[in-house]
């Protein structure tokens, strides 16, 4: 094989191999940790308004009150429900999105009032931007 078949080889396996990376790893990366408890406590203790996009296409606004309660309004639909802060992560529990499963994300500060929500697998979920 020659050498200039071989160093393409090596280049392209590279490239999948960092395009296979998570969102998650990639905030690492660049510096980024997650909000920790404490952080997140204080983050979530007043009651708090946001835009949301999720990955899937979805978008809508969001209210979450500093007693744990929630609500959620998208184009279609809306919800309500509960959120807590469970071992350092944010953890939502809808009546009726995700099939009234409770799911946690680590959140990342990623701009002045913007926020990205990692799942269990490190893969984006969500970004909120909070608009107080």
């Amino acid at each position: 094989m020659k050498i200039n078949q071989l160093m393409t080889i090596v280049l392209i396996s590279g490239m999948a191999l960092s395009a296979c990376k998570t969102a998650e790893q990639h905030l690492k990366e660049s510096g980024k940790k997650p909000l920790n408890e404490a952080e997140l406590k204080q983050l979530y203790a007043s009651d708090r308004s946001v835009q949301w996009e999720n990955t899937r296409g979805g978008s809508g606004t969001a209210q979450f009150m500093s007693n744990g309660s929630a609500s959620v309004e998208w184009a279609n639909g809306a919800d309500t429900g509960k959120w807590r802060i469970v071992n350092g992560g944010f953890c939502q529990h809808w009546k009726v999105a995700r099939g009234g499963t409770e799911y946690c994300s680590k959140v990342y500060q990623v701009g002045e009032k913007k926020y990205q929500f990692m799942d269990e697998h490190g893969m984006l979920s969500s970004t909120l931007l909070f608009t107080n």
